[in-house]
């Protein structure tokens, strides 16, 4: 936000203080954006795949290892402003197909902290000394 202000670029943010808030700002939305250069994140991209909103990204944090692009969402390279804004507006003009959408929601369920549950107690597994009750 900081570089927004040196720029002199408008911009609104708007901290959400309850995540169960989030579902219905999401279901507001018609497009999820993600224009980082360079995140650890982001939360938002599993958050509009749960939420049944397209998903438009660069290629930057977990987006990487989550998106598939065609199949689940849409992803271009870190800086690449025109194809953000063609993907973005291909969305919007022409909707995204259900089969991207049922694919973005099985990559969020895929994801959850529910089902990574296991997968950390796998990980775990004789490095940690469980503690019996």
């Amino acid at each position: 936000m900081a570089g927004l202000r040196r720029l002199a670029v408008p911009y609104a943010h708007e901290f959400v203080p309850d995540p169960r808030m989030l579902a219905p700002i999401y279901h507001a939305a018609d497009l999820c954006l993600v224009a980082s250069r360079q995140e650890g994140g982001p939360k938002a991209i599993l958050e509009a795949m749960a939420c049944g909103v397209a998903l438009v990204t660069t290629r930057v944090g977990q987006a990487m290892d989550l998106v598939r692009h065609g199949e689940n969402g849409w992803m271009v390279e870190v800086e690449d402003a025109g194809g953000l804004a063609d993907w973005a507006g291909r969305v919007l003009r022409d909707g995204a197909p259900a089969s991207v959408l049922d694919e973005a929601r099985s990559t969020a369920e895929a994801n959850s902290y529910d089902a990574q549950l296991p997968l950390w107690d796998r990980f775990f597994d004789g490095f940690v000394e469980r503690q019996r009750l």
